[in-house]
């Protein structure tokens, strides 16, 4: 956006730390905040002031998170809890399957923890088929993120790192920051 443009002019010198396909790795909101531009149940996501500071813009949907997603903002305990979950969930029934294998169903299915601490934020993300008649069943569906957290975002190891892009100084940056890092 126009303020991170000016900032760059003045020569502040910011690092890119996304992905090689321009994914963030670092999230200014939660997951759904991140995935979806309208979420629902209604939680922080990126508003107009996001997008004008925002050097690169954004994405959202599925293109929104790298598989080396480091963080997510605005993460209430609840959701802490339940991305933890899910996550690791997902990184476990990885390593007894195919890398590029379909995990959603195997992760937020029926098999899906019964507890409440994981499900008071989990119930968001499942599909409304496994929620039974609850009285807190959800009236919408975040199909993307649990696509995004079963089979997108990766942990560790299982993770395909590449740091060039954050190593690298941006074609943009200020020539006397290049000259006292040596990039004349």
């Amino acid at each position: 956006g126009p303020a991170s443009r000016l900032m760059a002019e003045a020569g502040v010198f910011v690092r890119d730390s996304r992905d090689e396909r321009g994914r963030e790795r670092f999230h200014s909101f939660s997951v759904l905040g991140a995935t979806y531009e309208k979420p629902r149940p209604p939680v922080q996501s990126y508003p107009r002031w996001f997008r004008e500071y925002s050097f690169y813009g954004y994405h959202a949907g599925l293109d929104c998170c790298a598989e080396t997603t480091v963080t997510f903002h605005y993460v209430n305990p609840p959701e802490h809890r339940a991305l933890h979950y899910a996550l690791l969930r997902a990184a476990s029934l990885r390593s007894k399957s195919s890398p590029r294998a379909d995990l959603t169903t195997e992760v937020f299915g029926l098999d899906w923890t019964t507890d409440p601490e994981v499900n008071a934020y989990g119930r968001v993300w499942r599909d409304p088929v496994y929620q039974g008649t609850s009285k807190r069943r959800q009236q919408y569906n975040n199909s993307l993120v649990r696509e995004l957290i079963a089979n997108r975002i990766r942990l560790g190891d299982d993770a395909s790192w590449n740091v060039t892009r954050i190593l690298r100084q941006p074609e943009w940056t200020h020539p006397a920051w290049r000259s006292s890092f040596g990039h004349g």
